[in-house]
């Protein structure tokens, strides 16, 4: 069973026209896309059921763009802020630490024996990493497993 939604939505030209062109963007990520095309079918005066049909999307989330753009517009199809902790390490530095640990431990001058945290990682940094990751070898080398998490038991 369909109901109309009470959020009525009524584009101007410069927001119609920029829904159109982020609907038919293959560059933006698939959900920006599909919010767009939710937006435009919702101006064309479809209900969200046959909207959800044909986007292949469920009907609350239909139903919740169709909300924020009634009462945001076009910048509330943007991404909200997520809830969570703020990351400790920036992306550059868990990157750079996990291309260290992928080498091999002899092309830093490192005997396979004596290959550890310590012999990688700056001073000052070692007591921090030490106590939220762990190494753990693989097939091809190392890769770096936050303690707590993983199959191995060690966490």
């Amino acid at each position: 069973m369909s109901r109309s939604s009470p959020f009525v939505i009524t584009l101007s030209d410069a927001d119609r026209a920029e829904l159109q062109r982020r609907s038919r963007c293959y560059t933006l990520p698939h959900a920006e896309v599909v919010r767009a095309k939710i937006v435009l079918l919702a101006a064309d005066g479809l209900e969200n059921t046959v909207i959800a049909a044909r986007l292949d999307a469920h009907v609350g989330v239909v139903s919740r763009w169709r909300k924020r753009f009634a009462g945001e517009g076009v910048a509330g199809l943007a991404d909200r802020k997520r809830a969570g902790r703020p990351r400790v390490y920036v992306a550059a530095v868990v990157a750079q630490v996990k291309a260290m640990a992928c080498e091999p431990p002899e092309d830093r001058g490192v005997p396979q024996s004596r290959w550890s945290l310590q012999t990688w990682l700056p001073a000052p940094r070692k007591r921090a990493w030490s106590a939220r990751w762990r190494g753990r070898r693989c097939s091809d080398g190392w890769t770096l497993m936050r303690s707590g998490r993983g199959g191995t038991g060690r966490g």
